[in-house]
Order: C-alpha cells, then structure tokens, then sequence
C-alpha cells in the first residue's frame, strides 16, 4: 500500500507541477493578447478604454477618474513602445514547477508516515486521516489570522469540511 500511497503523492505533484505552468504561461500569453489589443486599437480612446477596463477595479477604489485618466495615458504611452513577446517556457516557470511539485509532494509527508511504523493498515490509515484533518485545522487557523478574521471558527469549518470529506470517503471504501 505504501508504494501506492508515495506514487500517489508523487502523480499529484507532477500533476500540480504541470497545471503551474501552464497557468504561468496562460497568464503571460493574457497579457500579451491584451498589449496586442491596446496597440491595434484605432484611436487612442479606444485604447484608454481597454487600460481602463482592466485597471479601473484594483484603482477605483483609491484614485479619481481624473487621476486614472493621467495614468491611463501615461501607461498608454509605454505601452505603444513595447513588442508583444511570444509565450514560451522560462526559467521562473520551472522553478515555480519544482517548488510546487515540492509543496504537494511534502505536503503529504503526515499520509505516509503512519503507514511507516503501524503495522495495522486499518489503524495506519485512519492515524493518518487524523493528522491531516490535524494539519487541515492549522492551515484553516493561519488563513484565518491572515484574513484577519476569527482563525479558530475558520480552522473549525476547514477541519469539519474536512471529516465530511474523509467521512464521504470511508462511505464509499476508503
């Protein structure tokens, strides 16, 4: 069982690692689809609208319409000057592969370590959903702090979440 469970881990990883990058060059090729659009508009209020739509909700909230409109032209104005890349692999895209392959893989070190010194597999595995329900709490609690909210109600909901799931699981054979 135990090959099967590091074999597991190590699929999801590679699974992870790949989605990684695809999202990495999905986002840069958006960018340059979007830099293409700005360049080809006809007129510049054409491209003003197309900056604007995709500023306006993270600066709204702080600037004025005025004060968009200056930077809006401003960042215009760089914008006409640069070459549109083609998407391709690059180095940060590997080494965030490597570190995401490395988060899940270790993430899942608590699954394997029961089967390791308890022999009975019955036993090994419901340790095992105990200290991931465990470790599922603590993110819950530190995402809580970090969202500046009630960490121990939030780490209760991930942890409950969480025996529903295993719940579900054991309903269905595992």
């Amino acid at each position: 069982m135990l090959p099967g469970v590091v074999g597991c881990n190590v699929a999801w990883g590679l699974v992870d690692a790949a989605m990684y990058i695809i999202g990495s060059m999905f986002d840069r090729s958006r960018k340059a689809r979007l830099l293409e659009s700005i360049q080809k508009s006809a007129t510049d209020d054409d491209a003003l609208l197309i900056v604007g739509q995709e500023l306006d909700p993270s600066l709204e909230p702080f600037t004025t319409q005025t004060d968009r409109r200056h930077l809006y032209q401003a960042v215009l104005t760089r914008l006409r000057n640069i070459a549109p890349e083609r998407t391709h692999l690059n180095k940060a895209d590997i080494y965030g592969a490597i570190a995401t392959f490395g988060l899940v893989f270790l993430s899942t070190i608590p699954t394997v370590v029961p089967f390791l010194i308890i022999t009975d597999r019955f036993m090994a595995l419901r340790v095992s959903d105990l200290l991931l329900l465990s470790v599922l709490f603590l993110v819950g609690y530190h995402l809580g702090r970090a969202l500046r909210t009630n960490p121990w109600i939030l780490g209760s909901v991930v942890f409950l979440v969480g025996l529903v799931l295993v719940a579900i699981v054991i309903v269905l054979g595992g």
